[in-house]
């Protein structure tokens, strides 16, 4: 439990970055619950470390003995735990929404997220020369942003292999890092406009 307590740690500590944004959160978390899922084949350190002293029934040269408690299956445990981190893999609404809206905003989530990922020059499929125009054009409207002019910008990035970037594509770009994964700086934000209009 350790090895998971520990990975669970170091994502809540980047999380809580204020440089970090939504593509690199969501990022972020899949690869924690992907490490998380690992620990069932290839245990952490801290799970070698209990099964040693399991075995030699002594721990930091203190002996153990049976307990009466239950006993958890690490597999089990670490499988729940990551199925309900993907579960709740940045939720979109309220546990007690209808389901109908949970699964519509699950998918225009889900297709933010892979709008969102055609801006990285890593997942460009470079034998499309059209790639991710339509992603772009997508994210345009969702943030009324000038589609034309992102648009150019987007192919001119395109061609510098992501190197060089456009004031026009860089706007696109300014509202996606303003994206905020943190629930707490949505607060604010919310607070901060409600007292704007009040």
């Amino acid at each position: 439990m350790a090895d998971v307590l520990n990975e669970l740690k170091n994502l809540s500590e980047t999380l809580q970055n204020r440089s970090t944004t939504l593509p690199k959160a969501q990022n972020l978390l899949t690869v924690c619950i992907r490490r998380i899922e690992n620990l069932v084949v290839s245990p952490g350190k801290h799970s070698i470390l209990a099964q040693r002293a399991e075995e030699a029934m002594s721990f930091q040269e203190v002996q153990l003995r049976e307990g009466r408690g239950p006993v958890i299956n690490q597999g089990q445990f670490i499988r729940a735990l990551a199925d309900n981190m993907n579960q709740r893999l940045f939720t979109t609404v309220s546990n007690r929404a209808q389901a109908s809206v949970v699964a519509t905003r699950q998918e225009m989530y889900e297709n933010l997220v892979s709008q969102l990922a055609v801006l990285n020059p890593r997942n460009w499929v470079h034998e499309n020369p059209r790639f991710g125009e339509n992603e772009v054009k997508s994210l345009c409207k969702t943030f009324h942003l000038n589609n034309q002019e992102i648009h150019l910008g987007f192919i001119e990035y395109k061609s510098s292999g992501g190197r060089s970037i456009s004031n026009k594509f860089n706007k696109l770009l300014v509202v996606v890092d303003t994206l905020s994964p943190s629930n707490a700086d949505c607060e604010r934000g919310f607070s901060a406009i409600n007292n704007i209009t009040a």
